[in-house]
Parts: C-alpha cells; structure tokens; sequence
C-alpha cells in the first residue's frame, strides 16, 4: 500500500483527497462568546467535537449531539478558529476535521452598533400558497443614531453554514415586508446598519427565532381582511394580524354589554376560553359588537380575553349581515379552512369534549 499523503493549513493536517461532509459556521457573535453552528442532520455521525485555537488546538468538547455551540468567556476584540467532525458509530471512528473557521469577537463600542430585537411578527402564505410573507421589526442600534440603512439577509434555518441570502441594503426604516418566502420551512432573519458618517456597515444582529409561515384560509382573510387594524386586542385595542387565527379553531361571538343573556354567558365563554388556551389548544374568539357606541364597546371589551373586530371597522356590520344574526348572544364556530361547524354554539356545553367534536368537524 502507498503511504498516505497530507496536506496542511491554517493549523490544520488532513489526508489528501478525503474532505469532512461538516459545514461550520458562525452564527452569532458578541464582545465575550461565539455561537457556532454545523450540519449535523443527514452527516452520518452521531457525536461531533468541537476544537478551539488559541493560541494551539484544543478540544472545546467531544459529546455534542448538535447543532449548536456556544463558547463564552472569549476576550473583545481577538480572532479565534474552530474546527468540527464527528464520530461514526458504525464504524468506530471519528471523521476528518472541517474546514477551519476563523472569526473576531466584537469590541466594547462594536456591540452598541447591532441592530437589537429583530423578530418576526407577522407570518402568512395562503391555502392556495399565494401571498406567501414575512414582517420583520427591529430596534436600531444604541450607540450610534446617524443610520443611513439598514441590510436583511435570511436563510433556511436548515442551510446550516451556507451563506446567508441579502434581501435588501437600502432599507430606510426598522421594518420590512419579505415576500415570496416558500412555505414548509423554517426561516431565520438578522439585519445590520450602515452609517451616514462612516459610509460604513456595522455588525450582524443576533439571528431571530426560526420561523416558518403559517396557513391562513382566504376564508378568514375575505371576512376579516388581512390589514393591522381591523382585529385588536386588550383594553389598549392593539392590533393583531389576522394570520393569528391560522390554524385554530374561531368563535365569532356576537354579543353587547345591554344585552342580559350576554352578561350571562360571556362568564363562562371566558373561563372556557382560558381553560383551553392553558392548555395549549389551538382556539380562539373573536367578539363582534352590537353595542349602541364605542365606549359601551370599550367598557364591555376590557373584560375579555380574547380578540374583537375594531368598532370602528364597517366589517363589523358587514359580518353580522352576512350571517343573519337576528338574535344575541350567538357564538358561531368555524373550522381552519373557514367552514362553519356550530352555527350557534351558546346552547352547547362549554367543555373540553365539546371543543374535541368541534375539531373532529373540521
């Protein structure tokens, strides 16, 4: 047998010709850690170890199970290298090192220039795989105010260590609509600045939470439209999306504070509606007013848990004419593709086998 040829560099000695099927990457840093991140599903290997440089090789851990790592207590401002590779169970033996990855931790003045809070808070695709979006917000940076623009870039959580995907670099504000994002998948977003007085881009913000988008039946969307205002919520009236209710059971409950026998049921409507959202069940209610004005409104909202549909809204009688209600109180149910399963559910028991016939309707 010929003896076995290596090649080596940035550290690292590998025999020629056989290459690690581990991507490392990096996928948030700060002044005092780096959260590094690798390919684990689909690689074949049970157990990854982890190494650090620096200023030699040494072993950070050889027990993951993966995807990621964190390495904290790291100095500001210093470049570290890491490398990867796991262990075959099947064969007994731990596999060729990957590339080296090499990155800086940021300095004291550098981590007050990340863009903070990035997050999803609006998520659609419709049934017929239209309109398919995300919204994504987030707080701009605190050390330095003169911002030119901000960048956006995404991935497939599952692309581990592949590049990330630029969106846009001329973003005015801390808000942006992405569309045509393909559903199925879990998706991550992180932003940076760019200053008017440097001309420079300062560091990524920590990635968000995976995301992925969620069905919305044009059902709903044709009742209650897709806007941030006709649903709200609290005695505040925030507004919520209406690609909430993807997914979950929904009550319209029409209902007014002069009204007697909605006095009396509205009680047990809410600890009905605590109970199963306690437990995770997915449901929801939607109040419709027939107060006489708003403050009425206001002043019997304030009491429940749930959403409304803005008094001001003219959906609001739009919806009570659709359904012809002649009558109060009336709690119609509707399964999550929009067919109606309860055209009255006032006269049923409120309880948990009710709420699991109603699912078995949908």
């Amino acid at each position: 047998m010929g003896q076995e040829e290596f090649e080596c560099s940035s550290g690292v000695c590998r025999r020629v010709g056989v290459k690690s099927p581990l991507r490392l990457g990096v996928f948030d840093v700060g002044t005092d850690y780096v959260l590094l991140e690798w390919n684990s599903t689909g690689s074949g290997f049970t157990n990854f170890q982890v190494d650090i440089h620096d200023p030699e090789w040494r072993e950070l851990s050889k027990s993951l199970k993966g995807p990621f790592i964190k390495k904290k207590g790291l100095q500001p401002s210093t470049e570290y290298s890491f490398r990867i590779r796991g262990f075959d169970d099947k064969s007994g033996k731990w596999g060729e090192f990957s590339d080296v990855v090499s990155v800086a931790t940021l300095s004291s003045d550098a981590i007050n220039l990340k863009p903070t809070n990035v997050k999803v808070v609006f998520k659609e695709v419709m049934d017929d795989g239209s309109n398919n979006k995300m919204k994504i917000e987030w707080n701009g940076p605190t050390g330095n105010t003169d911002v030119e623009s901000y960048a956006l870039e995404y991935r497939q959580m599952s692309e581990t260590g592949k590049p990330w995907i630029l969106a846009s670099d001329k973003i005015k504000h801390t808000q942006v609509i992405k569309k045509n994002i393909s559903p199925g998948s879990d998706w991550v977003f992180r932003v940076r600045a760019r200053y008017s007085n440097s001309n420079n881009w300062g560091p990524w913000s920590s990635p968000t939470e995976p995301t992925s988008t969620v069905y919305l039946q044009k059902a709903f969307v044709n009742l209650l439209g897709n806007d941030n205002g006709t649903l709200v919520k609290g005695s505040q009236l925030s507004p919520v999306y209406s690609s909430s209710l993807a997914g979950k059971i929904v009550a319209l409950y029409f209902s007014a504070s002069w009204c007697p026998p909605c006095r009396q049921f509205t009680p047990m409507l809410i600890q009905f509606y605590n109970s199963l959202v306690a437990s995770g069940q997915p449901f929801e209610v939607i109040f419709v007013s027939a107060d006489r004005d708003e403050a009425s409104f206001k002043e019997y909202f304030k009491k429940m848990p749930w959403l409304a549909i803005k008094y001001s809204s003219p959906r609001r009688q739009g919806i009570q004419a659709s359904y012809q209600v002649n009558g109060i109180p009336n709690l119609k149910v509707f399964g999550p593709n929009g067919n109606l399963i309860s055209a009255n559910a006032v006269q049923e028991p409120l309880n948990y086998s009710t709420f699991q016939r109603w699912q078995s309707m949908a």
